[in-house]
């Protein structure tokens, strides 16, 4: 089935899926922490991977495929597709959770994630949690600490609920979206095919 170019989004998903969609014709970012972004097709019912070959059918440049699926997930977000929750926890930690769809971890790479969050929690040091492909927890940072059990039981609340989950991890949340504390350069366009780029 064709995939629509308004239907090209980004898709963060552990580094092993990229094993998984084909023989490395495809477009993927280094995210840090065993995961990666890539390109997903919504096609209806389903899903799936997009190939490099896919994307010239549809027209769609290599240098201008991130702008085009954050434009993508930003019509999600404005056609109200997104469900946002602020809550305590019972340690005491305000959490912003980006919560039930496929694209929620994805949504912490567009800019009006890091907005939402900031004028939730009042602070513009955040740090992210990716337990899923469903979910993203967003702290402030003074608040995050890897011993608190009450975020970790979130956590592994949303991760073992999800058909998609992903292995512990811990994400700046940026202006520029979510980067891994090790990498200093944002994702953006640094694009890379036929397997993972860095910044």
């Amino acid at each position: 089935m064709t995939i629509a170019r308004e239907n090209v989004f980004l898709y963060v998903a552990p580094e092993s899926y990229l094993d998984e969609i084909g023989d490395g014709n495809f477009v993927a970012w280094d995210l840090g922490q065993g995961l990666a972004i890539t390109l997903a097709g919504d096609i209806g019912s389903s899903v799936r991977g997009i190939s490099t070959d896919e994307l010239e059918a549809l027209g769609v440049l290599q240098d201008e495929v991130w702008s085009v699926a954050i434009h993508n997930v930003d019509r999600l977000f404005q056609n109200g597709e997104f469900q946002f929750k602020l809550g305590n926890l019972t340690s005491g930690v305000e959490a912003f959770i980006v919560c039930n769809h496929w694209l929620a971890s994805a949504f912490t790479l567009h800019p009006a994630c890091f907005g939402l969050a900031n004028e939730a929690l009042g602070s513009d040091n955040l740090r992210v949690l990716l337990p899923s492909r469903d979910n993203a927890i967003i702290v402030r940072a003074v608040d995050y600490s890897p011993d608190d059990l009450a975020l970790l039981e979130l956590y592994r609340e949303l991760q073992y609920s999800s058909r998609k989950p992903f292995p512990f991890n811990m994400f700046i949340l940026t202006p520029d979206g979510a980067q891994d504390v090790h990498l200093s350069a944002s994702l953006g366009p640094a694009l890379g095919s036929s397997g993972l780029s860095t910044p």
